[in-house]
């Protein structure tokens, strides 16, 4: 695996964060108590896949606390469905602190634990952990109507993609969202541990709070999570004076994952910077953050910089995200630039918006209807 890093002719700054950890492990000269976390999880599996030997994790490290515990899961007759509610609770604590403790310029990993996503691909070029789920015929609210057969990987941040599945002894699949107990001990990771420990899929579905019958998604849903607090932390310093920004005390990282969050204002001396609100683009990947994104529709959102949308995606392009004015965003289909003479802001609507169906001459038609003004 380190080879297939190693050939890659262009830098990614994830895959040096996945070279250092296997490189400290390879070179091994600090006592193994004293290990970082993550090495230590990697040193622990790599033992039970070399000889079935369990190590003990040192106290203060969570992952690799979680890898020895799973491991010994059956051996210490522990209950599945209490350990999936634990191990679900210790992995929200962890995260929590990670969030708050780490430098905003250090990403969060949860690797070895959370599968690590090692396509090259540009789209997931900041993408740490790997978010494939099962690729499925799907009804207009996205909810399951069948899985294909066999099983693909359908990666939510590669639109229109399949990404190949990780496979024992293959080269070219990066895609783990699978329990595979042949894979060598780099590929290891939750799913294969709650595998070992006994735990299926009714337990992780309930434990982890998925959709009904999609257990199976949930370490790839965690990894998902993960990604979502990558893409946050960088914006949480006030643009004024570079002071981390505070959140009130009943802030939950769940909050920021999945609805939206809005920091406290700075609290620099004599810094003006105020709060910020952030939160997910309805429509495309780029996240929403009110010093960006200032302008919001008729119902109260915001509106997306990047792609113009607020809370009704169809009608995206109404507005444009940098300036505020109404029905100025032109071009053809989906490229649109604002015509205002002191903005010419750019976005690429959704497919989904009306206005990503016309090109320049049915504009003039859409424009003149009295009635959509």
């Amino acid at each position: 695996m380190l080879r297939q890093i190693a050939r890659l002719t262009f830098k990614i700054v994830k895959f040096d964060e996945y070279q250092h950890l296997h490189e400290v492990l390879s070179n091994q000269h600090d006592d193994y108590s004293n290990l970082q976390d993550q090495v230590q999880a990697l040193a622990i599996l790599r033992q039970f896949k070399t000889d079935g030997t369990i190590l003990a994790a040192s106290e203060s490290n969570t992952l690799a606390k979680l890898a020895t515990k799973l491991l010994s899961a059956k051996i210490e007759n522990l209950d599945p469905e209490i350990l999936a509610r634990e191990c679900q609770t210790t992995i929200q604590e962890w995260l929590t602190r990670q969030f708050f403790e780490l430098p905003l310029d250090r990403p969060i990993i949860a690797m070895p634990l959370v599968p690590f996503c090692m396509s090259p691909k540009i789209q997931v070029e900041e993408v740490y952990h790997c978010e494939a789920r099962f690729a499925a015929d799907r009804d207009e609210n996205r909810k399951v109507l069948k899985r294909h057969e066999p099983t693909q990987a359908d990666c939510p941040r590669i639109k229109r993609m399949l990404c190949q599945k990780v496979r024992n002894g293959y080269a070219n699949g990066y895609a783990h969202f699978e329990p595979d107990l042949s894979l060598g001990w780099h590929n290891w990771s939750l799913l294969e541990l709650f595998q070992v420990a006994g735990i299926d899929d009714l337990m992780l579905e309930s434990a982890f709070a998925t959709r009904q019958g999609e257990g199976d998604e949930a370490v790839n849903r965690l990894a998902g999570e993960i990604n979502r607090l990558n893409e946050i932390r960088p914006r949480l310093s006030c643009r004024l004076c570079s002071a981390r920004l505070q959140y009130s005390n009943v802030f939950s990282v769940k909050d920021a994952v999945y609805r939206s969050t809005v920091t406290l204002p700075c609290t620099t001396p004599n810094c003006s910077g105020g709060s910020v609100y952030l939160s997910h683009c309805r429509s495309c990947p780029s996240l929403i953050d009110s010093r960006d994104s200032r302008f919001k529709d008729s119902s109260g959102y915001y509106v997306c910089i990047a792609c113009a949308s607020g809370e009704d995606v169809e009608e995206a392009g109404e507005i444009c995200p940098k300036c505020g004015e109404r029905n100025t965003l032109r071009g053809n289909r989906q490229k649109k630039v604002c015509q205002r003479e002191s903005c010419g802001h750019q976005v690429e609507l959704p497919l989904r918006a009306r206005r990503a169906r016309l090109s320049p001459i049915a504009e003039i038609e859409f424009y003149m209807d009295d009635q959509r003004f």
